[in-house]
């Protein structure tokens, strides 16, 4: 199934390729970044950095004030348990509304997902009062042969923008799902 020419593996059906460079709107997030956020964040990780509890410690560090730890803002976007119907308020919609991302139509065949990889930049730092939006986009979808059979791999670009525009955070996240 590989196709040695050029590395990617076989060709995309049209149907797939048209995906690759599709971006959603915008989302931006129900609730700005709070200081019990981060609080909350650090407690359930037990990490007492004191650049996420003490506004005098962050400013010697260099920082306005307090930050929010690195990975808090990715949280932000993982969608709750049962969450799929929520509309961008987070609220229940019933009309079955996805807020958290572009749903790649995927063949009914391949059917097991796994998550592939994560590949995180961090451009600037979270802080209390922050609005964050986020954008996505599906950078990449190729078809490979693996050791189980036919792979499907599908990246989706993720950018956490603050309400100033500033870019914090980009995050590329790799999707792999195989045949049953």
């Amino acid at each position: 199934m590989p196709d040695e020419a050029n590395g990617r593996g076989a060709p995309l059906p049209p149907e797939l390729a048209a995906w690759i460079g599709r971006e959603s709107e915008p989302l931006t997030l129900p609730d700005v970044v709070s200081d019990a956020d981060l609080r909350r964040y650090a407690n359930a990780l037990d990490d007492a950095n004191p650049l996420w509890q003490d506004d005098a410690y962050a400013r010697d560090a260099g920082y306005a004030g307090r930050v929010a730890p690195p990975c808090l803002v990715l949280e932000f976007f993982r969608p709750p348990a049962g969450a799929d119907e929520n509309d961008e308020r987070g609220l229940r919609s019933p009309g079955g509304v996805n807020a958290w991302g572009i749903e790649v139509p995927v063949p009914p065949e391949f059917t097991r997902l796994r998550r592939g990889e994560d590949d995180v930049e961090w451009f600037a730092p979270v802080r209390p009062g922050d609005r964050i939006t986020v954008r996505q986009r599906v950078a990449d979808i190729q078809l490979k042969a693996g050791r189980s059979g036919a792979l499907l791999l599908i990246t989706r670009e993720n950018e956490f923008v603050n309400q100033r525009g500033e870019l914090l955070v980009r995050q590329r996240v790799t999707s792999i799902r195989r045949r049953e």
